[in-house]
C-alpha cells in the first residue's frame, strides 16, 4: 500500500521540498533587508491567526475531505468559505472592541486590518487545499503551493521597504491563489452561497465543537513560545526566533503536511479495503525516521558554516544558536506531526484530545517556571526543546496506539 500512491507521494513531497528550499535560499537576502522587528510582527500575526484558524474555519476542511458524495462536498466547500468569512468578521469585531481597553500602540495602525485579511484568506486557502486533496489533484496541489511561494517572494521584494512588508506579502500570496482558484479553476455556485445558514453547519456541530475547539487550543499552546518570547524578551529576539521558524520549522511543517495528506489518503483506502494499518504505518515511520536523521546530521554539520557564509551573522547569530539547540526537537515534531492525523482519520479522537490536554498542561507549567525563574533566552530554548521533545514522543506513542486499537477492533469484527 505504501507504494500504491507513489507517484502522488513523489509529486507532493518533492514539490513541497523544492518550494521550501526556494524560500529558505531566499532568506539570506530578505533577512538582510528586513529588520528584526518586521520578522517579529510577522511572527505575531501568524501566531494569532494560526491559533484561531481552527475556530475560524471550523476545521470543515476535514469534513470536506471525508465526504464521498461530490454534490455534498461542493456544498460543504461553499459553506465553509462563507463560514470562514463570517467568523473572521465576528472575531475581528471582537478584537476591535477589545482594542479600546488594551493598548495596541506598539503595533502598526493597520494591525487589525492585517489580521482580518490574514484570517479570511488563510482560512479559504486551507479549504482550497482540502478541496484539491479530496479530488486527488496532487499535481494541482503542488502547483498551487509553488505558485503561492513565488507570489510570496515577489511580495517580499516589492514591499521590502515597508515595516509590514512581510505580512502584506503573505496576504497577497493568499489572495493570489484564492482569486485564481475561485475565478478560474472552481465552478462557484451563487445558489449554494445564497442558501447558506448556520443550521447547515450545525449538522457538524459535534465535530466543530470537539475538534475545532481542541485544535484551536492546541494551536494556541503550540504558538505560546512566540507570545512568550515577544512579551518577555522583546521584538528583536522574537524576530530572531521567527527567522528560525522560517528557515527550519515552517519548511519541515509544510513538508510534513504534504506527507500527512498522502498518509490520510492511504489510510482511508486501507479502511475501505478492511486491511490492517500497522504494517503500513511502521513502513512510513521508518522512512520518516531515516529522513529525519539525515536532516539532523546535515543541519548540525552545516549550520555554523551557512550562517557565517550567507547571513549577516552579527545580526542573526541568535537564530544560528536557536537552530543548534532546537533541531533535535524539530525532527521529532516533524515525524510525529506528519503521522498524527492518523488518529483523526481512524476516528480515535479521544487519544488525540488526551495528547492535546497533556501538552497544554505541560506547556503552561514550563512557561510559568521559565517566567518566574527569570531564565535567559538560551536557557528558555533549551528547556523548551526538552519539554517539546518529550511531548511529541508521547504524540507518536498515542498515534501508534490508535493504530493498534483500530487493528484490534478490525480483528474482532472478522
Amino acid at each position: 500500500m505504501i507504494y500504491k500512491n507513489l507517484t502522488n507521494f513523489s509529486i507532493l513531497l518533492f514539490g513541497s521540498i523544492f518550494t521550501q528550499l526556494l524560500l529558505v535560499i531566499s532568506m539570506p537576502y530578505f533577512s538582510d533587508i528586513y529588520s528584526k522587528e518586521s520578522f517579529g510582527l510577522l511572527a505575531l500575526v501568524i501566531a494569532i491567526s494560526s491559533s484561531f484558524l481552527p475556530l475560524i474555519n471550523g476545521r470543515l476542511g476535514f469534513v470536506l475531505l471525508s465526504e464521498s458524495d461530490d454534490s455534498k462536498a461542493s456544498e460543504i466547500f461553499h459553506h465553509a468559505i462563507l463560514y470562514s468569512i463570517l467568523t473572521s468578521s465576528i472575531f475581528i469585531l471582537t478584537l476591535t472592541i477589545v482594542s479600546f481597553f488594551i493598548n495596541f500602540s506598539s503595533q502598526p495602525s493597520n494591525f487589525l486590518f492585517l489580521l482580518f485579511a490574514f484570517f479570511i484568506l488563510s482560512s479559504v486557502y486551507q479549504i482550497i487545499l482540502s478541496d484539491l486533496n479530496r479530488s486527488k489533484k496532487y499535481s494541482h496541489l503542488a502547483t498551487v503551493k509553488f505558485s503561492k511561494s513565488i507570489a510570496l517572494l515577489s511580495g517580499f521584494y516589492i514591499f521590502q521597504y515597508n515595516y509590514d512588508g512581510l505580512v502584506v506579502s503573505h496576504i497577497i500570496s493568499f489572495l493570489f491563489i484564492v482569486s485564481i482558484y475561485l475565478v478560474f479553476l472552481r465552478n462557484i455556485s451563487l445558489n449554494i452561497f445564497s442558501s447558506f445558514t448556520f443550521d447547515k453547519i450545525f449538522i457538524y456541530k459535534k465535530f466543530v465543537i470537539n475538534n475545532a475547539l481542541a485544535s484551536s487550543l492546541n494551536s494556541l499552546v503550540t504558538n505560546l513560545p512566540i507570545f512568550f518570547v515577544g512579551a518577555v524578551f522583546g521584538a528583536q529576539i522574537l524576530g530572531a526566533y521567527q527567522l528560525y521558524n522560517m528557515i527550519l520549522v515552517i519548511p519541515l511543517s509544510m513538508i510534513g503536511q504534504s506527507i500527512s495528506q498522502i498518509n490520510m489518503g492511504n489510510i482511508i483506502e486501507l479502511k475501505k479495503e478492511n486491511q490492517k494499518i500497522l504494517p503500513y504505518f511502521l513502513k512510513v515511520s521508518q522512512l520518516l525516521f531515516f529522513g529525519g536523521i539525515l536532516i539532523l546530521i546535515i543541519t548540525n554539520l552545516l549550520n555554523s558554516f551557512l550562517f557565517s557564509k550567507f547571513f549577516n551573522i552579527e545580526k542573526w547569530f541568535l537564530t544560528k544558536d536557536i537552530i543548534m539547540y532546537a533541531i533535535f526537537f524539530n525532527i521529532i515534531e516533524f515525524i510525529s506531526s506528519a503521522l498524527s492525523t492518523t488518529m483523526e482519520t481512524l476516528r480515535k479522537i479521544t487519544r488525540s484530545t488526551n495528547w492535546k490536554v497533556i501538552m497544554t498542561i505541560s506547556s503552561l507549567i514550563i512557561h510559568s517556571f521559565a517566567y518566574f525563574s527569570s531564565f535567559n533566552f538560551i536557557n528558555y530554548i533549551i528547556i523548551l526543546t526538552i519539554e517539546r521533545s518529550l511531548i511529541y514522543i508521547f504524540l507518536y506513542y498515542q498515534t501508534i496506539s490508535a493504530v493498534r486499537d483500530y487493528d484490534a477492533e478490525l480483528s474482532n469484527k472478522n
